[in-house]
């Protein structure tokens, strides 16, 4: 029999149990300052604003680190991963169907003449996914998921909902949660400061005199579920009410609240992030920089000795403009100045090597351009994807807990204006699957294979005539991420186009027989001639 720890059984028992959400908030916020002291020393020594210190407030001023590499590395991580997670133009997810039977749909479906139930779908299922490509853009969300990476690469979590029409970040230090022991939500809470308007007056009756006079409120909502159950719990607070004005049971497809991690390791409820993991350089890259600039400051200062004997006057030194004459022996001057810059070479090269790696743990372009005149584009472009390749793990979380929830709140948002889809399809039908990050790797493998794999048969004459190239051509158009359904020629648009051309040949060669003859022109010329 396991015997559970006190933090465990304050930990899992109390998830159980319906209880005052300040109280409860205090138990897991015990948990979670271990690591929210650690990511606030990460946003420190990158982006200060990140994670802030305890006791910020919107307009105060925070420590300026000594280097600025750091918020670089952090600025160039968070640009390719919101460049490969969500490209600009081009939709990050393909839709298609949960477990519905096509052949029902097709009972309540128009189909144009020559169309399958296949084609309308997928012709319509293209229109969605570049309506939600364009949607992503004019909502602004592009900067809402700039915000959730940063706090995921520097902090190493992000809470956000998804509940309305947009994205609604939640700060750090105003969400906890707790987790099993494979990773899985249990409980969540987290707080917000919501103005106080009749809308929320109507669904939080009996408000206190003094919240009134305030206009603020802050409400805590909290949500947890029985192990292996399917439906979430929410209970809503105001302040430090022992009871909730709201409880809702929600099932776990329509929960609105994400929390992303960078990577969790099994039993922690909270995820690190790459400064974390870089942190012990940074730190030494921190201290060295500030080190070199006092060692640079004291070895830049010059300082002027006069002989209290001499003929020359220290006033007249001081005071003597450049290149002015004045009375004196230049023996009595005399100059000191530290002369250890050779002694700083060392250490300079040992920060050099440090930055080096860190370039290379955050992608930085420095790392995957080598130093030459001449660079190619294939270079680059193969360099680049090896580095993506190391955060394969880290795209297979992001998938699930970010580019899922972002592909699912972007289809309602298109489902609710329009009626894109006809027949007796759903939005709960649609099944959004991702394919960027990981899953554009895995693509970008497979491609590279395949294009082996050609080369492999060049090499060995005869065997290009078994490729079934209609084949070829829809695998390589997929493995690019092409829909070329309207542009590539189907079998049967070829076999109907090569009987036209037989048919047509036919033509040619039986038409002349049929026409008259040499011999009845030459009658008709002398028909012609007699009269």
């Amino acid at each position: 029999m396991t015997t559970l720890t006190p933090n465990e059984i304050t930990k899992y028992r109390g998830a159980l149990n319906r209880l005052p959400v300040a109280a409860r908030f205090g138990e897991l916020r015990s948990h979670r300052e271990a690591s929210l002291t650690v990511a606030r020393e990460c946003s420190k020594l990158t982006k200060p604003l990140v994670v802030p210190p305890v006791g910020h407030t919107p307009g105060s001023t925070v420590a300026i680190p000594h280097q600025s590499h750091g918020g670089r590395l952090v600025s160039n991580l968070v640009s390719q991963l919101l460049l490969i997670l969500f490209p600009p133009g081009v939709p990050f997810f393909k839709l298609d169907l949960k477990a519905v039977d096509v052949r029902e749909l097709a009972k309540g479906t128009d189909l144009g003449t020559g169309t399958t139930m296949y084609d309308a779908l997928r012709e319509t299922f293209v229109g969605i996914e570049n309506n939600c490509s364009i949607k992503l853009e004019t909502m602004g969300l592009r900067e809402k998921l700039r915000m959730i990476l940063l706090q995921l690469v520097v902090g190493g979590n992000s809470c956000y909902l998804s509940l309305k029409e947009d994205l609604e970040l939640i700060p750090l230090d105003d969400w906890v949660c707790s987790r099993d022991s494979s990773g899985d939500l249990l409980e969540v809470i987290y707080r917000q400061n919501l103005t106080i308007t009749e809308a929320l007056l109507k669904a939080i009756p009996g408000l206190d005199q003094p919240l009134l006079e305030q206009g603020v409120v802050t409400v805590y909502t909290r949500c947890y579920k029985q192990l292996g159950s399917t439906r979430w719990t929410v209970d809503k607070y105001v302040d430090s009410s022992p009871e909730p004005y709201e409880t809702l049971e929600v099932p776990s497809g329509d929960f609105w609240v994400n929390i992303p991690v960078w990577e969790l390791t099994p039993g922690e409820d909270y995820g690190r992030g790459p400064v974390e993991e870089s942190l012990g350089d940074l730190r030494t890259y921190e201290s060295g920089t500030r080190i070199i600039k006092d060692s640079a400051t004291a070895l830049a200062k010059v300082v002027f000795t006069v002989r209290p004997n001499g003929l020359t006057k220290a006033s007249d030194v001081a005071d003597a403009e450049n290149t002015e004459i004045i009375s004196g022996q230049p023996e009595d001057v005399g100059v000191i100045q530290a002369s250890k810059a050779y002694d700083l070479n060392g250490f300079t090269q040992y920060l050099s090597d440090i930055k080096q790696d860190l370039d290379m743990a955050f992608m930085m372009p420095t790392v995957i351009r080598r130093d030459a005149e001449r660079v190619t584009a294939e270079e680059i472009r193969r360099m680049a994807t090896e580095l993506e390749k190391s955060r394969g793990g880290t795209y297979n979380n992001l998938a699930k807990n970010l580019q899922g929830p972002v592909a699912e709140l972007l289809i309602r948002n298109i489902l609710s204006t329009t009626s894109a889809i006809s027949g007796n399809i759903k939005a709960d039908d649609l099944l959004p699957i991702v394919n960027t990050g990981l899953q554009g790797l895995g693509r970008t493998l497979e491609l590279e294979s395949t294009l082996m794999f050609l080369n492999d048969i060049k090499l060995l004459p005869g065997l290009e005539m078994l490729i079934n190239k209609h084949q070829l051509i829809q695998r390589l158009a997929a493995l690019r991420g092409l829909e070329l359904s309207s542009i590539i020629k189907s079998a049967e648009q070829l076999t109907q186009e090569q009987q036209q051309q037989a048919m047509s040949q036919v033509a040619s060669a039986v038409l002349p027989q049929m026409l008259p003859s040499n011999n009845i022109k030459e009658s008709l010329n002398v028909n012609q001639e007699n009269r």
